[in-house]
């Protein structure tokens, strides 16, 4: 018996033991966290469904099941899946997620912005990308034309134009770009005369560029100059600058200052020791290993703060502030999103007003600017707001002016009613006292004689 509760006791103090090693969270666990499968879909904007999977899928699921599945027991396994490229709303990220069919999305950062707080995302890691041989966790925004395009030389020619976006979602080919072009004094929903997002296809994109399909682009910074080499010297850059990012100096073309690039970001069910294990496997790839090479990228580094996407999101209106305050109090910011449509994702600039959903919608042929079918064409859906285009001293001595008369006529309304039950009272009470002096016994002359 005596033997017995010892090896029981061997036994338990076994499990529960977790030696000391130099790659904490790379340590064996006796219970699988809930479930042996776990599944993360990934979607990249500019690139295409085939070469996605063909660089990711052997890294986040075979590399993962190995080093990371083979610490559990019974093991458990990763699959890669690609999420969003169709139009079909059931293979999208946030579906996917409310849904559970999905424990991680590797994406796009303006993509991890929008779903951060409204389906409770955290990121794990940031892509180190690497583009020509040069390395960078960091995207910009570019925005070109060609040279030949004698119409537009400055960004204020950009007005009355034909304007491609990359993708709603994404940072680099729209989030970036649209708040550049907001601080020089173009809104996209006011000044250019058609928007048309491209799905993330910035090839096609490229090419009505040069079919003169569309005046003006805007793309992730890097894509040009991976893609199109040959071509750079026939576009004209807006704006070109050299920022510096995390003490680096950007090697790419960008139009704007740069933000963290893609992240892989975990939902809430996911346990942390997981997510930390994930970390530490997927920080030690590097730039000279062989799924690195197959991907062309330079390895994983630490999550970056979401602070400054996120900003840049809501100066550019696709993150917009919403009614109900976080638990904390604090102003809670919602995107704008596309799975609610289009027209819900139009922010107008002060001073205009969004369009009637009809009207957006028959715009673009009301104008005569072709939309092709299978994407989606904003033509000027935000209007100037009539009351705030009349002169501004007119319309605030107005308000002035009807201000004081309606208070002037409360006043005399409240006033009136008063003065009418004070007179009507004196006159009561005059009356009274006539009558009672009338009644007294000791007023008049014989009163008085009598008091005499």
């Amino acid at each position: 018996m005596r033997a017995a509760l010892c090896v029981l006791l061997l036994q338990r103090l076994c499990c529960c033991y977790e030696s000391d090693r130099a790659d904490a969270g790379l340590y064996m666990i006796p219970e699988p966290p809930g479930t042996t499968k776990f599944r993360i879909g990934g979607w990249g904007p500019g690139e295409k469904e085939a070469t996605f999977l063909e660089r990711y899928k052997p890294i986040f699921q075979d590399y993962l099941t190995d080093v990371v599945g083979s610490l559990y027991s019974p093991p458990i396994s990763f699959e890669f899946i690609t999420t969003d490229w169709s139009s079909d709303e059931t293979k999208t990220s946030h579906v996917m997620i409310e849904e559970g069919t999905i424990d991680f999305t590797f994406t796009d950062r303006g993509y991890l912005v929008c779903i951060e707080d409204h389906l409770k995302v955290s990121s794990i890691v940031t892509l180190k990308d690497k583009i020509l041989g040069k390395p960078s966790s960091a995207i910009g925004s570019v925005i070109y034309s060609l040279k030949s395009n004698n119409k537009i030389k400055n960004i204020s020619d950009f007005k009355d134009k034909r304007l491609g976006v990359g993708h709603l979602f994404s940072s680099g080919s729209f989030h970036l770009g649209a708040e550049f072009l907001i601080r020089h004094g173009i809104h996209l929903y006011r000044d250019p005369s058609q928007v048309i997002f491209y799905e993330g296809d910035y090839v096609r994109q490229m090419e009505d560029i040069q079919r003169r399909n569309i005046d003006v682009a805007i793309v992730t910074s890097g894509f040009l100059e991976e893609h199109y080499p040959d071509l750079l010297d026939t576009f004209r850059f807006h704006h070109v600058m050299t920022p510096t990012f995390q003490g680096e100096v950007y090697p790419f073309l960008t139009s704007t200052d740069v933000i963290p690039g893609y992240g892989l970001a975990a939902v809430a069910r996911v346990p942390n020791r997981l997510r930390e294990q994930i970390y530490v496997a997927l920080a030690a790839l590097n730039d000279t290993h062989p799924l690195c090479i197959n991907a062309g990228i330079a390895g994983f580094v630490a999550p970056t703060s979401y602070e400054l996407p996120r900003t840049v999101a809501r100066k550019a209106g696709v993150m917009i502030p919403t009614v109900e305050p976080d638990p904390l109090g604090h102003k809670r910011f919602d995107c704008n999103a596309p799975w609610n449509g289009y027209y819900e994702a139009i922010s107008c600039p002060d001073g205009h007003l969004r369009d009637s959903e009809e009207s957006v919608h028959l715009n673009c042929e009301r104008f005569h600017l072709f939309c092709p079918p299978d994407l989606h064409c904003v033509c000027q859906p935000c209007i100037p707001d009539m009351m705030l285009q009349m002169y501004p001293v007119q319309v605030v001595l107005g308000l002035c002016v009807c201000l004081f008369v309606s208070a002037l006529l409360i006043a005399l309304c409240w006033r009136l009613p008063i003065e009418a039950a004070h007179l009507s009272n004196r006159s009561h009470r005059s009356k009274a006292e006539q009558r009672v002096f009338s009644r007294n016994p000791f007023s008049g002359r014989k009163g008085s004689e009598h008091i005499a």
